[in-house]
């Protein structure tokens, strides 16, 4: 079952830029199955929701007929230029490569060090793994890439055989104008639309269909509330980056031509162009720092060199259509196909999962201490490497009590309670009798 509106379709094609975020999520409910999203960025950085469909496994031929689908409705990616965003999920890797042969395929970084660090669980390992993929620059690529090599050559060998296009920042096509290396909008629709994904099908698209409607009109009311030209997100951005100008000299080469000098080096900024040599102002199209230090000096204005997709006037676009209400069952029209039949239910082993397991590291509480990485230390003895439940010093006095259970004595609480509760009916029906007695002396 593949879902659509029209005003998710047009909002997307004609107002947002041109990643696809793929993502699938388990359903809670009693048939199971999993929902398939595709997910956008409107221009204030924040998830615009394209399409939905549900599917009975995530595999091959389901991603297949998914993205059949999808690009049945907004176009292909060789026809519009899509880009699409994944978490390297079963058999989707394939299907991309086989229906749209050189078509720019973005992994998840965040998912990809999930599976680095069970191998290499080291610190300056971790972050060697994100300079890497963070660099807008092929030389900061490299460089970190060759300490990578120099430090940990196995280390190195994972992550040399995936193509770099794949994931590195620096490859990534500047027209789309997202720099995204994770996945997270597909992840935070998944958990906007939790509560519905436990509930039986027809009843959860329905309550989806009614968080996005709302959502829609949120968006449109909101957008009327902001004084600037420029959505409110990447004012905030330009806004940290206009703080931190002091820390570079600026000399002004020519008409809207710098040379800006910081701490890490010389960058030659080109604001006709729009384009600086640190490659960020190229690849986000918001004016990098050393943009907004040659531009401030210049006495030029930052925000009128943001790129028009991050503009308000882009952000009512996407949000114009309208997803109409939707009437009671009992007032649809009888449809002469044939009735569907629900799918087979798979019962999974062990108690069923309400939320997804979380990486080590993933949504760490702020402002609580977090016990990761901790020594834990025995209340015994007071050593490291184990617990008072496994303390083998002598005298140690730990035992762990277990209540026993048995028939007796479940038969005994059922009596007790029994008894108790006896007792608290006698005392309501006394104080019924005396109110009743006391209306008639009256």
């Amino acid at each position: 079952m593949f879902v659509m509106f029209t005003a998710q379709k047009e909002g997307f094609v004609n107002a947002c830029r041109p990643v696809i975020g793929l993502d699938a999520c388990h359903l809670k409910g009693i048939m199971g199955g999993q929902l398939m999203s595709a997910i956008g960025r409107d221009a204030n950085n924040q998830m615009f929701p394209i399409a939905m469909a549900l599917v009975e496994s995530e595999c091959k031929d389901s991603w297949g007929w998914f993205l059949d689908s999808l690009t049945d409705a907004i176009g292909t990616p060789i026809e519009r230029g899509w880009v699409f965003l994944s978490d390297r999920q079963k058999g989707l890797i394939d299907c991309i490569e086989n229906k749209y042969p050189g078509v720019e395929h973005r992994f998840c970084v965040r998912h990809m060090y999930a599976n680095f660090k069970l191998k290499f669980k080291d610190k300056h390992l971790r972050d060697l793994m994100w300079g890497a993929a963070r660099a807008y620059l092929p030389c900061h690529y490299e460089s970190k890439m060759r300490e990578l090599h120099l430090v940990a050559p196995e280390a190195h060998a994972w992550f040399s055989s995936i193509p770099a296009n794949l994931w590195a920042r620096h490859t990534f096509s500047p027209r789309t104008k997202c720099d995204l290396l994770s996945n997270n909008i597909c992840e935070s629709f998944n958990q906007y639309i939790k509560d519905a994904r436990e509930e039986p099908i027809l009843t959860m698209f329905e309550a989806i269909r009614r968080q996005i409607m709302c959502r829609f009109q949120e968006k449109r009311d909101w957008i009327q509330k902001v004084k600037s030209h420029i959505c409110p997100r990447i004012c905030q951005k330009i806004e940290e980056r206009k703080k931190q100008v002091a820390q570079f000299d600026a000399l002004v080469s020519t008409r809207e031509v710098y040379e800006v000098t910081g701490i890490v080096g010389t960058f030659a900024v080109n604001a006709v162009q729009r384009s600086c040599t640190c490659n960020e102002w190229d690849m986000t199209g918001i004016p990098c720092v050393h943009a907004c230090a040659g531009l401030v000096q210049d006495n030029k204005d930052p925000y009128a060199y943001v790129d028009n997709c991050y503009s308000v006037e882009i952000y009512v676009k996407a949000y114009a259509g309208v997803i109409m209400p939707m009437p009671d069952q009992t007032n649809w029209v009888n449809a002469s196909s044939d009735t569907l039949l629900p799918p087979r239910r798979k019962i999974a082993p062990g108690r069923p999962k309400k939320v997804r397991k979380k990486a080590q590291l993933e949504d760490l509480h702020v402002g609580k201490l977090s016990k990761v990485g901790l020594p834990i230390h025995c209340s015994h003895c007071g050593h490291t490497d184990h617990n008072a439940r496994s303390c083998k010093v002598t005298g140690c006095s730990f035992v762990r009590q277990r209540k026993s259970v048995t028939a007796q004595g479940l038969l005994n609480e059922g009596e007790e309670l029994v008894e108790a509760t006896l007792q608290m009916l006698m005392l309501m029906l006394k104080e019924i009798l005396m109110l009743m007695l006391c209306k008639m002396l009256m």
